[in-house]
């Protein structure tokens, strides 16, 4: 259904945009809105390796996903699939190291969820 393509895209492209914002910013400046104090007993000691990770692999899943709904691919809800279960597993990762929940982190949690349950519904669709 073209609707729930529409949808995935601006999900996909939300997160991918969010993304490549939040990498960037913890890059630059490391983080300095988030105590480096959250990082003790993390293997990492700034924020520069996570922003590369959002940048780069949340950031770059997302955008494969926009791409890959957005040419029709027969393999785009797998695509979506794979770019909501790396939001989960980020999510979950960085609640684990920094142990200080945060609204954003609720807020991309239900935006995962949302895209794994339009991905549901994409392929129950034979038309998608």
């Amino acid at each position: 259904m073209r609707k729930l393509r529409i949808i995935l895209i601006i999900l996909s492209l939300f997160v991918a945009l969010s993304a490549i914002w939040g990498g960037l910013s913890l890059i630059l400046t490391n983080g300095s809105w988030i105590p480096t104090s959250f990082l003790e007993g993390s293997p990492f000691s700034n924020y520069i390796i996570p922003g590369l990770i959002l940048l780069f692999v949340i950031g770059g899943i997302q955008i494969f996903a926009v791409v890959w709904q957005w040419k029709v691919r027969y393999s785009a809800p797998i695509v979506s699939a794979i770019s909501g279960f790396s939001l989960l597993i980020w999510i979950f990762t960085e609640l684990y190291i920094l142990r200080h929940p945060h609204f954003l982190q609720i807020t991309f949690f239900g935006i995962a969820t949302l895209i794994l349950i339009l991905v549901i519904l994409q392929l129950s669709n034979k038309n998608y």
